[in-house]
């Protein structure tokens, strides 16, 4: 009898290779048995799996079915594909067998059930629609908002792009609403820039920095409105509120001593006998010169005080401040000068 020693170094067997689950043999077939490189095994490929031991062949390799999936050789069993997902192929492709992926539902698509290889449109559904990885259409499309389960319009001067709650609608600038509930978008028309809009997430809110309040009209603790219509500016210092007081102060004491002493002077001019006509003549007389000096120390004071709007010099740091002081009283913009809500 001839033997072929060529198929004895390699292994003859009329069984099985001795591959594991999940692969199979480098064999050939001579009649009924099977000649195997002895330790080769390969994996079945991805999409495919192997539930058996000694397999011989690829073909032994079963392909996944719909809506299950293997990304890597060499496996026992198919993995199930949960809901929110579909099989696919290596180009994203929806795959009913030989499916190597399990990806999340496109946005806007949605599959309620495992062990599926296609997603539903949302689009019947409309104005619901869905975000990736869906098991339903629950979020509302572009101009709606969710509230309690269900999509409603997007209020006017309101902005909800896709996936908007009632809490998250952005308010466009100008405008202000009361709370993060609340449906109605109220114009600022008497301080349209403080308003900002936006979601209300910050912790100004709708308002500017530093600003709050119904309508962003009220300055927080530390800031102040010089004229209705002007946005908030910062308290000074302890030393700027005591000199800004002293120039509000000083300014009425000034005005004061000057009609005492003008009397004082004048007041030898006059005799207690004098009648009643002459003193209301002098009287009249002495308040129109009063009155001219007075009218003097105003224009001119106004007119020193806007010398460094006026004239772009550089001024003295004392000079200047005085005049900032001086300019806000004779403009009489008073709150400018000693804001109330720097005081208390």
């Amino acid at each position: 009898m001839i033997v072929d020693l060529a198929l004895i170094s390699v292994g003859l067997s009329c069984s099985l290779s001795a591959c594991p689950v999940g692969q199979y043999g480098q064999c050939e077939a001579f009649g009924s048995c099977y000649s195997c490189e002895v330790g080769v095994c390969h994996g079945c490929p991805p999409g495919t799996y192997s539930p058996s031991t000694g397999s011989v062949s690829e073909l032994a390799c079963i392909p996944c079915t719909a809506g299950t999936f293997s990304n890597v050789s060499g496996v026992s069993y198919c993995a199930t594909c949960p809901p929110g997902h579909y099989t696919t192929t290596a180009d994203g492709t929806g795959a009913a067998s030989h499916a190597i992926a399990c990806q999340e539902c496109p946005a806007g698509k949605y599959q309620p059930k495992e062990s599926s290889y296609f997603c539903d449109d949302c689009e019947a559904l409309a104005p619901y629609t869905s975000v990736e990885g869906s098991t339903n259409c629950s979020i509302c499309l572009e101009e709606y908002f969710m509230e309690d389960g269900s999509c409603h319009e997007c209020p006017k001067n309101g902005v909800c792009p896709r996936n908007t709650k009632t809490a998250t609608i952005n308010v466009e600038s100008g405008y202000w609403r009361v709370d993060l509930y609340s449906h109605d978008i109220l114009e600022c028309i008497s301080n349209r820039d403080a308003c900002i809009g936006g979601s209300g997430s910050l912790e100004a809110g709708y308002c500017q920095d530093n600003v709050g309040g119904p309508y962003c009209l009220i300055c927080e603790k530390g800031y102040f409105r010089e004229r209705k219509n002007t946005s908030c500016k910062e308290c000074g210092s302890d030393e700027d509120l005591m000199f800004q007081l002293c120039v509000v102060a000083g300014l009425p004491i000034f005005l004061v001593m000057m009609v005492i002493a003008f009397w004082h002077f004048h007041k030898h001019d006059y005799c207690w006998k004098d009648s009643l006509t002459a003193r209301i003549t002098q009287m009249n007389k002495s308040y129109a010169i009063l009155k001219a000096k007075f009218k003097i120390n105003v224009v001119f004071s106004q007119i020193v005080s806007d010398f460094p709007a006026q004239f772009a010099f550089e001024y003295p740091e004392l000079f200047t401040r005085v005049s900032n002081e001086l300019s806000s009283i004779f403009s009489l913009a008073f709150i400018a000068v000693l804001p109330q809500e720097c005081v208390w």
